[in-house]
């Protein structure tokens, strides 16, 4: 299989195996439904509070802001110039730190 043909998922197998289904019976006490898109997202936002899936996903938030945060203090310390897109959500959290590096 090539890399282009993994990055871009195809002929992945997306059938669940029955111990994926088992531990989301155990976690949310109900059998998994994929059509029910809500259920979907709440399960891995970061900002729902259904499972500790929720919490990875906040930890793992939390990694990638450090490591934007560490890259920007990083290139400013160079005297580089920095242009940063990303949601308005990290940029509320980050906000109070960037305002740290480049006003010291």
């Amino acid at each position: 299989m090539s890399l282009l043909s993994t990055i871009c998922w195809e002929n992945f197998n997306f059938a669940f195996d029955p111990t994926v289904l088992q531990i989301h019976r155990k976690i949310f006490g109900k059998e998994l439904d994929l059509s029910d898109k809500d259920a979907v997202r709440r399960i891995q936002s970061p900002v729902s509070n259904e499972s500790v899936i929720n919490d990875i996903a906040r930890a793992s938030l939390k990694v990638r802001d450090c490591a934007i945060l560490d890259s920007i203090g990083k290139f400013w310390e160079e005297g580089k110039n920095i242009f940063v897109v990303y949601g308005a959500t990290h940029a509320i959290i980050q906000e109070r730190a960037i305002r740290e590096i480049v006003e010291d």
